[in-house]
């Protein structure tokens, strides 16, 4: 139940995309008070649909549970997941803030205590409850301390920057984060297919070994990642600058690196990944290790997508990681209920309201 609420939490999470544009936009301009316009632009396009989303859960939790965790009776979880989103929104924000402002390291500390550190405080406090909400809430309320942080600043710059300016900004960003808002749900959702159809089709206990592959996938993520985080603002100012071809004539060594560190990282998993399984959940895990293998198949390519991705959305306003998405998202859909039609039939539905 919990990791499919954190791969839901991905994918209803469009601030990803807001914060992509606020980092690329801030990192363009040098005048300081349209960067002050951009932020408060960015904090209302974040923020807005997690609040949305909030009531829409509140009205009827019951309703939104039986169709995400296949249990009317999880309205509790359901709620503590939208409300992870919306914290996730607030740290998103700051991150985005002072990833475009080009204060990485000041962003990286609140990355490590607000989405490292505050995450294993709350598992040692929470998890013995055995409960998604609790362990969904409390993470959320860590979160918000970025909202805390940022309120001031998205406060000053609101109350410095002009109506028209801010206008101009909004028209700026909403062309940018618009095309892309569809792909950030398909890029959330490539995570988030298997392990919502599984219980459908199988148990909750297969969904889970997905989501254990799925974690591993997201360690790999998380290595290479970080050459985005800085690469966004650097390829940014090169950009501003009109150096657009050099930019370019450098993308193939980003791919020649994509394409060793992909396959070093999937040789090694696939070799140790009943040792890894092994000493992270224990031997009653074992049974998950041909799924886990199979999920790792995919770490090459992925790793080639997280370290393109900023260059590209950088160098064309055009959703081309969008577009790409649209379709890798289609085929998994199309994958996913051709084998689980195929190997288990028609799933139950509606849902039960409990499922033992």
């Amino acid at each position: 139940m919990y990791g499919i609420s954190r791969r839901m939490v991905g994918t209803l999470a469009i601030s990803n995309v807001v914060g992509l544009s606020l980092a690329r936009y801030l990192a363009l301009q040098a005048d300081e008070m349209v960067r002050r316009a951009h932020l408060v632009v960015a904090a209302g396009l974040a923020l807005l649909p997690g609040i949305l989303l909030l009531a829409a859960g509140a009205l009827a939790p019951g309703f939104w549970a039986g169709l995400v965790f296949d249990d009317r009776t999880q309205g509790p979880a359901l709620l503590s997941m939208l409300f992870l989103v919306l914290a996730t929104a607030s740290f998103n924000l700051l991150f985005a803030h002072y990833r475009g402002t080009n204060r990485v390291t000041i962003g990286n500390r609140f990355n490590v205590a607000l989405v490292g550190i505050g995450p294993m405080l709350v598992a040692l406090v929470s998890a013995s409850t055995g409960s998604t909400a609790v362990v969904n809430t409390l993470s959320a309320g860590v979160m918000l301390i970025a909202l805390v942080v940022l309120a001031p600043e998205i406060w000053g710059a609101f109350r410095a920057s002009g109506a028209a300016l801010r206008a101009s900004c909004f028209r700026e960003q909403w062309a940018f984060v618009w095309p892309r808002i569809p792909g950030g749900f398909a890029i959330g959702s490539l995570a988030s297919v298997a392990p919502v159809l599984a219980p459908r089709f199988a148990t909750t206990t297969a969904a889970g070994y997905l989501v254990a592959g799925q974690v591993l996938l997201r360690l790999v993520d998380a290595g290479t990642a970080a050459f985005g985080v800085v690469a966004l603002p650097k390829v940014a100012e090169l950009h501003a600058r009109g150096q657009a071809a050099f930019i370019r004539a450098r993308v193939g060594d980003v791919i020649a690196m994509a394409v060793h560190l992909g396959l070093f990282f999937t040789f090694h998993l696939l070799v140790w990944a009943d040792v890894i399984v092994t000493a992270w959940l224990g031997e009653r895990y074992a049974p998950a290790v041909p799924v886990i293998r199979v999920v790792l198949c995919s770490v090459a390519p992925y790793t080639a997508y997280t370290l393109l991705r900023s260059v590209i959305d950088v160098l064309d306003e055009r959703a081309v990681n969008a577009r790409n998405t649209y379709a890798a998202f289609a085929m998994t859909v199309v994958a996913a209920l051709a084998l689980g039609y195929g190997a288990m039939g028609p799933p139950a539905w509606p849902p039960p309201a409990r499922r033992g």
